[in-house]
């Protein structure tokens, strides 16, 4: 690419950066999403000299998806071509625009930016500059379902527009291309300035201006001065008045092109009086095709489709004048031809079958249904059942309101009927609506009159949940019942709607609380009852080592209650006042003679001994029990409930707690529970 055109191609990636048609990916996760590839297009255009165009039906090999193999191509909401061309014969002054970028003002969801990713340099001047990449915020051209979604919005746009000549800007709009024409000067100014506030209130402002009319040229370089109002009426991209042959053409076809230009600029174009369909006189409009019946001779089309050199077709004046027989009005008598065909004719029912073998209950977004009911709904047209199909929402809804109220609404409640107002709307699918006193009011149909939803019906579960989560993102209960009453209505809403919501996986993930850890339980009965801590037991004492019996009076000589800096506070209580009345000393070493011996104790030590420490214990457990027994009690004042609040159960989901962000926290399946000796809950298996 040369110098200029790569810094024409940078200056248009930054262009769309500043007017956020696309976004720099801050950290790029390699993984997910799909990059987009993308070259130049060089245009003979003042407003677009240079195109960028992304392939969105490229594919990484032979046998991979292109991103349009994933894309829903939509229905076809544009008008047909022949009827603009058509239209655009019958009046008098003519006008035609387009609109400046169109696509790439549509926006795009957050979720589906990930797909549209491109890369770029950061400076096209440097070779080893840093490549970034950026993301489509906006609908991008090239993507299968672009059309639909530019016409839809233009409609929806419309359609709640109060101008008077809604209808004629819906009729002139083909895709980004306006045109139109009138006999009314007035009339053709009052079009120019309404277009331009519609379309300018939407975020569609209209370019390139062109018109044969003076007054109305007059007034665009009025209104910009800076644009030069061209006199060239480009009608679907086709020059009405001039044709140019552009110098760019591959390399193979340069040679033979310059033979071409000196014969084309020899070639005078006949002009053909555009409205001829507006002058009231009788018009024949005559279309020749490629027709194995006729006599090649009689046919211009077939000249062109085997081939002609100008200097042959300006030579050919069945080319420019029609074959001779059309101009007198005779046609040539020809032996037809009897071709037996069986048609059918497809009989057309005024409503389609109540059965359509999709059971809602399988759908978890109503988006998914829809898309499933459409496509059997064109599934059943091409087999031949003709029927007339209404919108595949109102189908559902419908079938909501017969499944729930009657076929024939029998079981409507009245006193539900009589405080909403309900009434059958006929011209509409015979659905039940709600009130009429907002009939008089300036704003559409579904908001003066709602469409009843049954309270309990799958159908209003899934819209309740389609609303929340994409005309509220997750909204409250509040947000979505506002949104949700634009066009319909649900008895006892906000109960009914706060019920729903609660089911939602997204809201779930970021509402959830941290399930409360049950308090302490009961201590056990050896932590609060008086038993010895050491039994006897009948042992050979030479056999006790001495490491044993220090061990055991260490352990003993550990403290059960507060020790006190206050020396006359007495002694601290510790399992050694239980057993022996006091602390143990330190051991005294006894010759092994000594004990063997049994003179070295007397009785009457041991019984006077005996009845000392029944005493001392006696003493201490009353501090053990008023002391030790009530610090514990204290110690566990105000603590949680040992109950569980929360009653998990094996199946439960729950959301494991991480240090990373919720939104990415795993979710977890509880497999097995662990109780403990008390039925509390305290271990669960995930």
């Amino acid at each position: 690419m040369q110098p200029d055109k790569l810094q024409m191609y940078h200056a248009v990636v930054q262009q769309q950066l500043a007017n956020k048609f696309i976004e720099v990916v801050e950290e790029d996760n390699h993984k997910t999403g799909h990059y987009l590839p993308h070259h130049t297009v060089l245009k003979d255009s003042v407003t677009t000299p240079i195109r960028i165009v992304f392939n969105c039906s490229a594919k990484l090999k032979a046998d991979s998806m292109s991103l349009n193999d994933y894309l829903q191509t939509g229905p076809s909401l544009t008008q047909k071509q022949q009827e603009v061309v058509l239209r655009f014969c019958s009046g008098v002054f003519a006008f035609t625009a387009d609109i400046s970028i169109a696509f790439l003002r549509v926006g795009l969801q957050e979720t589906d930016r990930d797909f549209t990713k491109l890369r770029w340099v950061k400076d096209p001047q440097d070779p080893n500059s840093e490549v970034i990449t950026y993301r489509f915020a906006s609908v991008l051209f090239g993507a299968t379902s672009s059309p639909f979604l530019l016409q839809a919005t233009l409609d929806t746009h419309l359609k709640k527009s109060n101008s008077p000549y809604k209808t004629e800007i819906s009729n002139n709009l083909y895709i980004d291309n306006f045109q139109g024409t009138t006999n009314d000067e007035n009339k053709l100014v009052e079009i120019y300035h309404e277009t331009n506030r519609e379309l300018l209130g939407a975020n569609m402002p209209l370019q390139s201006w062109a018109s044969n009319n003076k007054q109305l040229n007059q007034i665009i370089e009025e209104e910009f001065p800076d644009y030069k109002v061209s006199h060239k009426l480009k009608v679907l991209g086709v020059l009405a008045k001039e044709f140019e042959v552009g110098e760019t053409l591959l390399e193979d076809l340069q040679e033979k092109s310059q033979q071409l230009i000196p014969d084309y600029n020899k070639l005078s174009i006949p002009q053909f009086p555009r409205n001829n369909l507006g002058r009231n006189l009788p018009t024949n409009l005559y279309v020749f095709c490629e027709a194995k019946r006729m006599v090649h001779k009689d046919n211009p089309a077939g000249y062109l489709s085997r081939g002609l050199t100008l200097k042959q077709l300006v030579k050919t004046e069945i080319w420019f004048n029609g074959t001779q027989w059309l101009v007198i009005s005779q046609w040539p008598q020809q032996k037809p031809q009897v071709i037996v065909t069986n048609i059918t004719t497809p009989v057309v029912h005024p409503e389609p079958p109540r059965n359509l073998a999709i059971n809602p209950h399988h759908y978890s977004n109503l988006s998914k249904l829809l898309r499933v009911t459409e496509m059997v709904f064109d599934f059943i047209n091409k087999m031949g059942i003709k029927y007339r199909f209404p919108s595949s929402i109102k189908y559902w809804v419908k079938q909501a309101q017969q499944q729930t109220y009657g076929k024939e609404y029998e079981h409507l409640p009245e006193k539900l009927s009589k405080s909403l107002g309900i009434w059958l709307d006929s011209d509409n699918y015979n659905i039940l609506r709600c009130g009429r006193r907002l009939l008089h009011a300036e704003i559409n149909l579904d908001m003066k009159n709602p469409i009843l939803l049954p309270r309990h019906h799958i159908i209003t579960k899934l819209i309740v949940l389609h609303y929340h989560e994409h005309n509220t993102l997750h909204g409250g209960e509040l947000d979505t019942l506002t949104e949700l009453r634009q066009r319909f209505w649900l008895p006892r809403g906000r109960k009914t709607v706060k019920s729903l919501i609660k089911s939602c996986v997204v809201c779930k993930r970021y509402d959830a609380r941290v399930c409360p850890y049950p308090g302490p339980p009961p201590l056990p009965k050896e932590r609060v009852v008086h038993l010895r801590p050491l039994k006897p037991q009948k042992i050979n004492l030479t056999e006790l080592q001495t490491l044993v019996v220090e061990i055991e009076a260490r352990v003993n000589n550990r403290l059960l209650t507060y020790l006190s800096e206050d020396f006359s506070q007495r002694e601290p209580l510790s399992p050694s006042h239980l057993i022996h009345g006091g602390l143990l000393s330190p051991l005294i070493s006894i010759e092994d003679e000594d004990l063997a011996d049994p003179s070295c104790v007397k009785v009457s030590d041991l019984v006077e001994s005996y009845r000392h420490f029944s005493k001392v214990i006696k003493k201490k457990n009353e501090v053990w029990t008023r002391e030790y027994l009530t610090a514990l009690r204290a110690y566990h004042y105000g603590a949680a409930s040992p109950y569980n609040k929360v009653q998990l159960k094996r199946g439960d989901l729950v959301l494991v707690d991480s240090d990373i962000l919720r939104s990415d926290s795993p979710i977890g399946k509880i497999v097995d529970i662990h109780p403990d000796r008390n039925g509390i809950l305290r271990i669960v298996k995930v």
